[in-house]
Parts: C-alpha cells; structure tokens; sequence
C-alpha cells in the first residue's frame, strides 16, 4: 500500500472530502473538517484511517499532511468560503509535531498560497505521544502563536484528558464517535458526553459531537447542552469542488428552517 499512497501522491490522485460541522440547533455550518481520500481506483477498498497509518509507517504523512493543508487554502479561496467564517480542521500527525521546522514550512505554504492561519484549526488525535512536557507542547505553541486554532481529537479514548486541557492551549475538543453513538441506549456513554462537555466547558474549550447519526442524538446532545456537531444526520464526506455549494445549500436550509 506504501508504493500505491506514493504514486497517488506523485500523480495528483490524492482528493481531500470536507464534512461540515454545524450548529446542532439550527444545522447552519459552522466550519468543516478535512478527510484524506484519493480518487477512484486509487487504494480501492482500503479505509482512510488505515491508509493514514501505512502513510506514517513509510514516512508519508508529512506530503499527506501537506497536501491537505493545500487542499484547505484552495477552498479557502472560493468565494462562498472566503467570504464567510467559516474555518476549515485539517489533521495534524504527531510525527509532524515532532519535527521541529514544522511551523516554518506551514508558515511559508500559508504565505504562499495568501492564507491567514486563523481561518484554519489543526486536530491533535488524543495520544499518549502528546506529551504536555515535551517538544510537541513547545510546537504546538508556536502554532499558536501563528495564529493557527488547536482542536483535540477523539476527546476521551486515551488517559489523562484534563491534565491534557490544562497544559496545551486547545480552543476546542472533539468527543469521539464512540461515545456519541452510544448515548441512545447506554446511561454510561450519555455520562461520558455530559462529563466531557462540562469539563471543556469548564476551561472555556468549544466542544464538538462527532459521529452524529440520528435525530435521537442529536436532540440528547442538545439538551445536555451541546452546539457543534458533525457526522452523516448532516453530510457525508464531499469532494472539495462541491463544497461550498454544500456549505450555502446548509445556510439556506437553516435560514428556511428558522422561518417555519
């Protein structure tokens, strides 16, 4: 899979999908996140997450993460999008936070492309490796610093959240899908959603639902006090040139919605 993710790379088939985040209340898009997927017939049958994976294990991510990262400025460039406030997640590896001119060569593609960093925030997975004493706390800051957003991601799966909040400068938290998919039936998951929103809440962190399948959640996540959220009861993933459209289709509908 390593030589396929090369060539894809090498021969322009990598094909960044935005999924928006909207207002839970009213649907209106807040901001999207983008989604590494690559044109068809490329990796067929693969999913994303493990091609990320492989991309880390053969040294990859850092050209994935890249060209992400340009996939982001093109769309930022739409009028749609550039008119709006709308700001674009794009992920972030952990191998990336461990290279130290890392801020540097984004700084430089930012400058390029003429790009402001606050209209883009970097999702951090939850991770062991996400040391709040180590060089990656000392990155992360600089990125700050430059006016980039930081989000956690898959808020909840790994240890030591709060000492996580507390030590990092995270603007918002995304709770992982397990949890959000599960709050239908299970008092624990429910639990687990309150508790993550008030502790984020806590620390004046936004908070965003992933993985929002159907209404039932949806209206559980709002009256435990949630706003943002993201998953397929919205939109699936969508190719980058069908965006905005997506995005001023979401506008319209929650203008509609507001009237009725």
């Amino acid at each position: 899979m390593g030589k396929e993710l090369e060539d894809a790379l090498r021969y322009g088939m990598v094909h960044p999908h935005a999924q928006p985040i909207v207002d839970l209340r009213t649907g209106a898009p807040l901001g999207m996140e983008l989604l590494f997927r690559t044109r068809p017939g490329v990796l067929q049958g693969i999913r994303p997450d493990l091609s990320i994976n492989v991309a880390e294990e053969v040294g990859l991510i850092d050209a994935i993460g890249f060209e992400m990262l340009r996939g982001a400025c093109r769309l930022l460039k739409e009028p749609a999008i550039a008119g709006s406030d709308l700001v674009i997640n794009v992920n972030l590896s952990v191998h990336q936070l461990l290279r130290e001119d890392f801020p540097d060569e984004v700084a430089q593609l930012l400058a390029a492309e003429a790009v402001d960093a606050s209209r883009i925030c970097l999702e951090i997975t939850e991770s062991r490796w996400l040391d709040p004493d180590g060089p990656s706390r000392v990155l992360l800051n600089r990125l700050v610093d430059q006016g980039f957003s930081l989000a956690l991601d898959d808020f909840g799966t790994c240890y030591a959240s709060l000492l996580r909040l507390r030590s990092v400068p995270f603007r918002h938290v995304k709770v992982d899908k397990t949890f959000v998919q599960e709050v239908e039936e299970s008092e624990e998951a429910f639990a687990l959603c309150r508790a993550m929103f008030e502790m984020a809440k806590a620390y004046g962190i936004q908070v965003t639902a992933e993985g929002v399948e159907t209404p039932e959640q949806r209206r559980i996540l709002e009256e435990v006090g949630y706003i943002r959220g993201q998953g397929y009861l919205f939109a699936r993933p969508t190719p980058l040139e069908e965006t905005p459209a997506l995005m001023m289709e979401l506008q319209r509908s929650a203008r509609r919605a507001a009237l009725n």
